[in-house]
C-alpha cells in the first residue's frame, strides 16, 4: 500500500503495520501522566519567582513579568521537547529525522502553512469583511502598518510570538507526540489532548485572585470557565491541523492569527468609522488657526451604514462557518463558539483651564473602540466647586478618585496631559492595579521636563512661600492667559476671567511644588510596575519640553516615545496621528 504522506498518513500507516498487535511503547495512562507533568512544567514556573508571579501591584502584563515569563516558558519548551525526543529515541528507537517529524519541526511545507491560514481565515470571514471593507482597514493590512510597533512591545511579542510558539510546542508538538507513542486513536488525539491546553489556562483563576483580591470568587470562576472553553475549542482545531499537516508551524500561525482576531462579537449592525476634523471656529483668514496645519475641511459622518452591509457581514460569517465545518471533514468535525469582549474603560483627565475642547475630536475617534470617561478636573471646564474647596492637587485627585469609585471603575488606562499628569499619577500611585496603561501627551513626571522660561516665575513663587509679589508677577506676565480667545472663549470666561478665578489658578501654581515632591514616588512606581506607557509629545512645547518625554525611558525602558511636530496643545494639530498611535498601543497591550 502506498504510504500516505504527512503526519496523518504516518499515523494511519503506524496503525496499519502488521505488528500492530504489539504493545505500544508506553501506555495511554503513562501518556496522560506525562502530559500532566508537561503542563505543570509549563505553568508552575510562573509562580516560583517574584519576577513571574503577579500581584495587586504587578500584573501579568507588566513588561518585567512578561520578560521573566518568556524566559521561563522558553526553558519549559526546551525541557519538554528534550524529554519527548528522548522517549521516542530510547523507547521507540526513532531516528533523529523521525523525531523531528514526530514533533512537527520538519519538513516545513509552505503549502500546508497557506492551507492552514486560509482555513482559519475562513472562520473569521465575517469579522474580516467588517474590519477590512466596512471599516476600511485593508490598506493598513497591505502596508503592514502597526506591525513593527506591535511586535516591538513586550505584550505584542508575547501575544503573537512567544505565547503561540511555546504553547504549541508543549500542548501540540510534545503532548500529541507522547500520545502517538501510546497509540491513542485519532479521535482522542484531536479531542482529548487539547484538554490539557484548556486546563493549563485554569491557573488564570489563581492569577485573578492575586491581582483582584476584592473581586468575588464567582466572577473569577466564570472567567476561568470561559477561558477553558474557548482555549479547548481552539485546541481541537489546532490538534486537527497538527495531525493533518504534521507541522508545528502551521499551528503556531493559526494560534497567532486567532490571537490577532480575538473573539468577535456576534450581534449588532456594522458601522463605518466616524471621520471628523477640528471644528472651524476661527475666521478663515486666521493664519494661527490650528486646523490650518496639516488638516482638511471638516467632514462628519455618523458611522451608520445601510443594513445591507450588516446582512453581507452576517452572510459571510455564516458561509464561513459552513465552509469551515465542511473543510474539516468527517470524523474530525469541530464546533466553534464566538464570544463578545466587553469594552474597557479609558478616562483621560485633563487640566489646563481650556483643555476640554481639544478632546472633542479624540473622543470621537476612539469612541467606537473604547468606553471613554472624560472628566473635567474640579474647577475647570464647566464644573463648579463649593466656595470652600481648597484648590490643591491632592484635593483634585481625591475628587476624581471618589468619582471613579462611585462608577465602580477599577480597571482602566489613563490619558494624562498637563495638570492631568499629577492627577492621574496620584491615582496610579494609590491603586497601582487599577491602571493598566498610561498615555501621556505632554504630561510631565520629571524635572527635566520643565521649560525654563515658563516655570521660572512659578519656581520663584515656590521659593517665596506663596509671596504676594510673586503672585502678582504671575498674574501680570500672561501665564494665566489662554493661547487665543476664539476657540475657548466660553471656557476662558468660566475659569480665568476675574480675580477669584485667577487666584484659584495661582493657588494651583503654588501647590505644584507638591507634585514635584512626588516625582521620586512616581518614578519608583514606574520602575516597580513597568506599566505600559505611550508618550505622544509635542516636541515644540515651551511648558513641558521634550526632555520630559525622553526621561520616561529611564524608568520604563519599553515605553514608546513619539515626538510630534506640535506644541503644548498637540491634539489641535495632530489628533489623527495621536489617535492612530493610541489605538496601536492599546491593542498591543491587549487593553
Amino acid at each position: 500500500m502506498t504510504p500516505i504522506e504527512g503526519l496523518l498518513g504516518r499515523l494511519i500507516n503506524y496503525y496499519r503495520k502488521e505488528d500492530t498487535a504489539a504493545p505500544p511503547v508506553i501506555s495511554s495512562s503513562v501518556a496522560a501522566e506525562l502530559s500532566i507533568v508537561f503542563t505543570l512544567i509549563y505553568v508552575i514556573p510562573f509562580y516560583l519567582s517574584q519576577k513571574t508571579r503577579p500581584s495587586p501591584q504587578l500584573t501579568r502584563d507588566a513588561p518585567a513579568v512578561i520578560r521573566a515569563r518568556s524566559t521561563a516558558v522558553t526553558f519549559s519548551s526546551i525541557l519538554t521537547t528534550a524529554l519527548a525526543a528522548g522517549l521516542a529515541i530510547n523507547k521507540a528507537h526513532f531516528t533523529l529525522a523521525e523525531v523531528l517529524h514526530l514533533l512537527g519541526w520538519w519538513p516545513i511545507s509552505l503549502l500546508d502553512l497557506l492551507k492552514t491560514f486560509l482555513l482559519v481565515a475562513a472562520l473569521f470571514l465575517g469579522p474580516l469583511f467588517e474590519s477590512a471593507i466596512c471599516e476600511g482597514n485593508w490598506r493598513d493590512w497591505i502596508r503592514l502598518r502597526g506591525v513593527g510597533n506591535t511586535l516591538s512591545s513586550s505584550i505584542g511579542w508575547r501575544n503573537y510570538v512567544t505565547g503561540p510558539l511555546t504553547e504549541e510546542i508543549v500542548f501540540r508538538s510534545v503532548i500529541i507526540a507522547v500520545h502517538i507513542l501510546a497509540k491513542v486513536n485519532l479521535t482522542k488525539l484531536v479531542f482529548i489532548t487539547p484538554l490539557y491546553f484548556g486546563i493549563a489556562h485554569v491557573h488564570h483563576f489563581y492569577e485573578f485572585t492575586l491581582t483582584h483580591p476584592q473581586a468575588p470568587l464567582l466572577a473569577g470562576l466564570i472567567r476561568s470557565l470561559v477561558q477553558f472553553t474557548y482555549t479547548s475549542l481552539f485546541g481541537f482545531f489546532a490538534a486537527f491541523v497538527y495531525v493533518r499537516t504534521g507541522s508545528l508551524f502551521a499551528c503556531v500561525l493559526a494560534h497567532s492569527f486567532c490571537n490577532f482576531m480575538g473573539l468577535p462579537r456576534f450581534w449588532g449592525r456594522v458601522e463605518a468609522p466616524t471621520t471628523i476634523g477640528p471644528q472651524d471656529t476661527a475666521r478663515k483668514d486666521d493664519v494661527n488657526a490650528p486646523w490650518r496645519e496639516g488638516s482638511s475641511h471638516v467632514q462628519v459622518a455618523d458611522g451608520r451604514l445601510g443594513m445591507q452591509w450588516t446582512c453581507e457581514s452576517t452572510v459571510d460569517a455564516a458561509s464561513a462557518h459552513l465552509m469551515f465545518t465542511y473543510q474539516l471533514g468527517n470524523p474530525e468535525k469541530l464546533a466553534f463558539i464566538e464570544f463578545s469582549i466587553a469594552q474597557t474603560h479609558y478616562p483621560p483627565p485633563h487640566g489646563f483651564p481650556s483643555d476640554s475642547s481639544q478632546f472633542r475630536n479624540l473622543i470621537l475617534l476612539l469612541s467606537s473602540n473604547y468606553h471613554l470617561l472624560a472628566p473635567d478636573l474640579p474647577g475647570f471646564g464647566l464644573t463648579t466647586c463649593p466656595d470652600d474647596f481648597a484648590f490643591t492637587f491632592e484635593n483634585i485627585a481625591s475628587t476624581i478618585a471618589a468619582w471613579l469609585a462611585h462608577l465602580n471603575m477599577a480597571s482602566y488606562a489613563i490619558y494624562i496631559f498637563d495638570y492631568g499628569a499629577p492627577t492621574g499619577l496620584r491615582l496610579a500611585l494609590a491603586n497601582p492595579s487599577h491602571t493598566k496603561a498610561i498615555i501621556t501627551q505632554n504630561g510631565n513626571a520629571y524635572t527635566q521636563g520643565f521649560g525654563t522660561d515658563f516655570w521660572a516665575p512659578v519656581f520663584a513663587l515656590h521659593a517665596s512661600h506663596n509671596g504676594d509679589a510673586e503672585r502678582e508677577i504671575l498674574r501680570a506676565t500672561g501665564c494665566l492667559s489662554p493661547l487665543r480667545s476664539g476657540t475657548w472663549r466660553d471656557d476662558y470666561a468660566q475659569n480665568l476671567a476675574g480675580r477669584a478665578n485667577q487666584d484659584r489658578q495661582l493657588d494651583l501654581f503654588y501647590d505644584y511644588r507638591t507634585n514635584i515632591a512626588l516625582y521620586p514616588a512616581f518614578q519608583q512606581y514606574f520602575r516597580d510596575s513597568q506599566v505600559p506607557l505611550l508618550a505622544v509629545w509635542g516636541a515644540n512645547d515651551a511648558i513641558f519640553v521634550k526632555e520630559g518625554a525622553l526621561a520616561y525611558k529611564r524608568d520604563l525602558p519599553h515605553a514608546e516615545v513619539h515626538l510630534l511636530e506640535a506644541g503644548h496643545f498637540a491634539l489641535e494639530t495632530k489628533v489623527d496621528d495621536i489617535a492612530r498611535r493610541m489605538k496601536i498601543f492599546l491593542e498591543s497591550v491587549r487593553f
